[in-house]
């Protein structure tokens, strides 16, 4: 079948859940699991239009956290980091949060087996 891409970037997009908290164990503001169905706001304006097709879009999110919420790091189930630092929103898309070199500790980076 056919498939359309298009990309858009949003500037100064925050999470809409609770605040991510510090944790000093691991060096790294840390969002919990259960946060992680509010994570995506709808203010973010992402483009959800179902286009030409009439099909509904499935969003692929790379989320650089701001300064001082750097480094980000999302737990899983288990309260362990995420390999790939993301996560699936069934029936929407996916989140993965990019810690860029700037980021204050260093963070974690998204890397190519991560994906």
């Amino acid at each position: 079948g056919r498939f359309d891409v298009e990309g858009q970037v949003l500037y100064h997009a925050k999470s809409a859940g609770e605040r991510p908290r510090w944790d000093e164990a691991r060096g790294a503001f840390v969002t919990p699991a259960r946060e992680l169905p509010f994570f995506v706001d709808s203010e973010w304006s992402l483009d959800t239009s179902a286009g030409e097709l009439g099909a509904k879009p499935l969003h692929f999110v790379v989320y650089a956290p701001p300064a001082d919420e750097c480094p980000l790091l999302v737990l899983r189930e288990d309260d362990t980091p995420s390999p790939a630092n993301g996560f699936v929103v069934p029936g929407w898309g996916g989140v993965v949060v990019w810690n860029p070199p700037t980021c204050g500790g260093g963070g974690r980076n998204v890397s190519d087996a991560g994906l």
